[in-house]
């Protein structure tokens, strides 16, 4: 179920038009193309998002979080949530740019991607988490200025970090959503007290694992990453601080299936 939008999230413009969370030219890289085709509707696992609410509230460990999901097939995840203009401008532009390196990395060719091949690589996978929060509304994550920063900055917005690894599994498109308030829990003891919000995105696209968190507001950045936790050795992060140079595909930063289940709920 998506969220009622009256105006464009990134410029407040009207009238609105849908857009794609997965993007459709992805349908053409032969590895995923069976998991976007309209026959793997139902298959596997699909698109998953989870709405973690009982947490910054209860002392109940995390593994006994409440959690609250839908599954939508890849395909068929649309928003309408931006204007034509953006859609058909500056979201199409970063589309066509960052379209040659993540079809490579996605079908695993031998290649060497350089620092500002990585910044388009996070800004885009940050613009596809944006777009995948107003699929379920609990799970919103990012703030109005965070989708303004995207728009001027041309990368990341601040209070964000974007990572990246080689997925070990079959091929697939495998999207999962998470997010929530995070609460701090009072010294003296009682109810904790909630203090900002996260959203984790992790997208499995062929042979590339990419994940990003956001925490609003931004003033308590460092504690809101804090609370979150840092992930696994086995994630390579990309932004901030881009490396200089990777060469792909990668060996020592390699996830499965389990990983991508563990960033998530553990870490809150």
């Amino acid at each position: 179920m998506g969220r009622t939008q009256r105006a464009c999230v990134f410029c407040d413009e009207t009238p609105l038009t849908r857009e794609h969370v997965i993007p459709q030219w992805l349908r053409d890289v032969p590895s995923i193309a069976h998991d976007l085709s309209v026959e793997a509707r139902g298959e596997r696992r699909s698109h998953y998002i989870y709405s973690f609410e009982r947490e910054p509230t209860s002392r109940v460990p995390s593994s006994t979080v409440e959690e609250r999901g839908q599954f939508v097939a890849p395909r068929d995840l649309l928003v309408r949530v931006v204007c034509e203009r953006c859609n058909t401008g500056w979201m199409s532009r970063r589309e066509v740019g960052v379209q040659p390196l993540l079809t490579a990395l996605i079908e695993g060719s031998s290649l060497t991607v350089l620092a500002d091949g990585l910044v388009r690589l996070a800004a885009w996978t940050a613009k596809t988490a944006m777009m995948f929060e107003y699929n379920h509304p609990p799970t919103a994550g990012f703030s109005a200025a965070q989708h303004r920063d995207l728009v001027r900055r041309e990368r990341p917005p601040r209070s964000t970090d974007v990572y990246l690894a080689r997925f070990d599994g079959p091929p697939e498109v495998w999207p999962l959503h998470r997010g929530g308030p995070i609460g701090l829990l009072p010294p003296t003891g009682g109810s904790a007290q909630v203090i900002g919000r996260c959203q984790l995105t992790t997208l499995v696209l062929g042979e590339v694992a990419l994940l990003v968190r956001s925490v609003t507001p931004a003033e308590l950045a460092p504690v809101l990453f804090q609370k979150l936790g840092v992930p696994a050795p086995s994630w390579l992060r990309i932004w901030p601080s881009p490396p200089p140079r990777l060469q792909w595909p990668l060996t020592s930063n390699v996830v499965d299936e389990q990983d991508i289940y563990r960033v998530g709920p553990s870490s809150w």
